[in-house]
């Protein structure tokens, strides 16, 4: 069986972060102008922007992205120390005893 090489892994699950990151910023920054809109005027009934970087930036963005921040990487605490963590445990386990000759795979004595 090949394995995937360890650099490939790392740099795989930092462009996922990264990725992952940046959907958030951009998610967020959409959201808070939504609730907090600035920076605009109407124009013939057509929104003109007047200011990228505070539409982008807007006062309510730092706190939302903050929150939004913690509650992911809580979640994802939270996921793997109830269900990745056990799942783990029990396959390692299972392998050490498979490994040590003291249970046969297929057999449910």
């Amino acid at each position: 069986m090949h394995k995937v090489a360890s650099r490939c892994t790392v740099t795989s699950l930092a462009v996922r972060a990264v990725g992952t990151l940046t959907s958030t910023f951009w998610i967020v920054a959409s959201n808070s102008w939504m609730q907090t809109p600035q920076a605009i005027t109407v124009e013939n009934g057509h929104v003109v922007p007047q200011d990228w970087f505070q539409i982008i930036f807007n006062p309510s963005f730092p706190y939302r992205l903050a929150h939004m921040g913690i509650a992911a990487f809580i979640a994802a605490a939270l996921i793997g120390t109830v269900i990745i963590i056990p799942i783990i445990l029990a396959y390692t386990t299972a392998g050490y005893w498979v490994f040590r000759g003291k249970v046969h795979r297929g057999t449910h004595d």
